[in-house]
């Protein structure tokens, strides 16, 4: 079966355009097949700072794969539907704005459309939104940990914040946000946090460790992974296992209970600044893929199914001329993966083959 990437559409700032196009027929540095189908227009709204500078630093689909959301430098938080064409206007929808960078952004999985989010200012936000994707009604709180770096959803009330002074808070989104728990984790910022299951959470810090938590502050289990700062931490969809990359070159997987390391796969020429694994509900390391980004060789990587043996088999790849920012996500269908870069575009891809 043929097995690759291709580009169906890029949510792009009309002045970098372009660009992107460009990236999106570029040569790729092993065997693919890109197709370009069609760009959306971005979020050029001004902000603070009268522009939007950078990409996105994190990217959110919607539980039902309609629409995307992005967390931007400027402290932006705007939602877009993936349908809409580049004829379209208005197509990103601003739904708040910290006061200094955003950091992480996602929907919580409730009946309601609504969004949550983090920022440089401190402050955890919500906004519901209508079927016009309109802020109904939303909420904040300074949390006062310092600048906040990272998000997960526990589940449609509650997510797990950290902090770059190595803090992590259990919050509690409901018509208040309570904060349900501090507790102090890393040294140094924290880089990512997965949930492993309703009681643990995984973190990946600046100390080039990875700790197991559970929700009342206890450390389970923690390993050196890294002698440098790690960049990012992704789980399978049946929380047994991890994928971590740092700013050396590799990807370490582990086991999300002991932490051992199970193997490292070299998937760029240096750092992955963002990693995903891409498999079914339930699906363990053996059925899942490894997708990932680097802002050093500037790829966009694609495995096969690791297997039993977690080797990279056959890959896909695509260089991508302007440098990703550090957004990647999924659709909940599995389909699609998009991709954020330092020009303020989204890329969507279809993820093929298997």
């Amino acid at each position: 079966m043929k097995r690759a990437f291709i580009i169906i559409c890029a949510l792009a700032l009309p002045a970098v355009a372009d660009e992107v196009k460009k990236a999106a027929t570029s040569e790729s540095s092993g065997p693919s097949d890109f197709s370009r189908a069609r760009y959306l227009g971005a979020d050029a709204t001004p902000t603070r700072a009268g522009a939007l500078e950078g990409g996105a630093t994190s990217i959110a689909f919607s539980p039902d794969g309609a629409l995307l959301a992005q967390a931007a430098p400027t402290g932006a938080v705007s939602v877009a539907r993936i349908a809409d064409s580049d004829e379209s206007t208005g197509l990103w929808h601003r739904t708040g704005e910290h006061l200094g960078a955003a950091s992480g952004v996602a929907f919580l999985p409730r009946k309601e459309l609504t969004l949550v989010s983090v920022g440089d200012d401190e402050t955890i936000r919500t906004a519901t939104l209508d079927a016009s994707l309109a802020t109904v009604t939303s909420a904040s709180r300074q949390l006062g940990l310092g600048p906040l770096t990272a998000l997960a959803v526990l589940d449609a009330s509650h997510v797990a914040v950290g902090s770059c002074r190595g803090q992590i808070a259990i919050v509690k989104l409901e018509d208040a946000i309570t904060v349900e728990k501090t507790f102090e984790r890393h040294e140094g910022a924290i880089a990512a946090l997965v949930a492993l299951d309703k009681n643990r959470i995984a973190s990946a810090g600046w100390d080039g460790c990875v700790k197991i938590s559970d929700l009342g502050g206890r450390e389970i289990k923690s390993a050196k992974v890294s002698p440098v700062e790690l960049t990012t931490l992704a789980v399978t969809p049946d929380g047994k296992s991890l994928a971590a990359g740092s700013w050396k070159k590799g990807v370490t997987l582990l086991d999300a209970s002991s932490l051992k390391t199970l193997a490292t796969l070299e998937t760029h020429r240096g750092c992955a600044s963002a990693v995903l694994l891409v498999g079914p509900a339930k699906a363990s390391l053996a059925q899942c893929r490894l997708v990932s980004a680097s802002l050093s060789d500037e790829t966009l990587f694609a495995s096969d199914v690791l297997g039993s043996k977690n080797e990279l088999g056959r890959t896909r790849r695509t260089r991508i001329k302007t440098v990703p920012s550090g957004g990647l996500a999924v659709s909940p269908d599995l389909a699609l993966i998009a991709c954020a870069t330092n020009d303020g575009a989204i890329s969507l891809y279809k993820l093929e083959g298997k």
